[in-house]
């Protein structure tokens, strides 16, 4: 399955239910730029860094709670997800896998740019997200099982992200 994230939007819901797939894990690989505030951020790929370059310059949002995800490590302009409407905040990147086998079937994946939502409107550009499901394993990235609070079912998964 394939969705377009688009920058000028809050969290979107992508219609991928990650807890409805098989396998051990879904995969989401980005692809693509996006621009954040004309004039100071710019252009940025999912990870939050200037295309073709491994520069971060001033693009942390670590501790800033206006921003969606503020962890350490986290990034003005980098593909961000979170599981339902009322999940925690994860970083996606170009590259995550996700564990979602103890995620509800009816949950949707929501994806969205790290920028406040105050500063939006400004933004440009969308990127190509694409999911996959997982068969074995890949030294590429850690396997993340993001915080999910499920209302409806009464589920819940531990508050943030846990990584393996």
């Amino acid at each position: 399955m394939k969705f377009k994230v688009q920058a000028d939007k809050g969290w979107q819901d992508t219609g991928y239910k990650p807890g409805a797939q098989s396998g051990p894990y879904i995969i989401i690989r980005a692809s693509g730029d996006w621009h954040c505030r004309p004039g100071s951020i710019g252009a940025r790929d999912a990870n939050g860094r200037k295309p073709n370059s491994t520069l971060y310059i001033d693009s942390s949002s670590e501790g800033n709670t206006n921003y969606p995800l503020h962890e350490e490590g986290a990034r003005i302009g980098m593909l961000i997800g979170k599981i339902g409407e009322e999940g925690d905040p994860f970083a996606v990147g170009d590259f995550r896998r996700i564990d979602h086998r103890n995620i509800p079937s009816d949950v949707s994946l929501f994806l969205r740019m790290n920028d406040n939502d105050d500063g939006l409107s400004d933004n440009s550009g969308s990127l190509d997200v694409e999911f996959s499901i997982g068969s074995g394993d890949t030294s590429r990235d850690h396997l993340v099982v993001p915080g999910y609070r499920g209302r409806s079912t009464g589920y819940k998964m531990a508050k943030g992200q846990k990584e393996y």
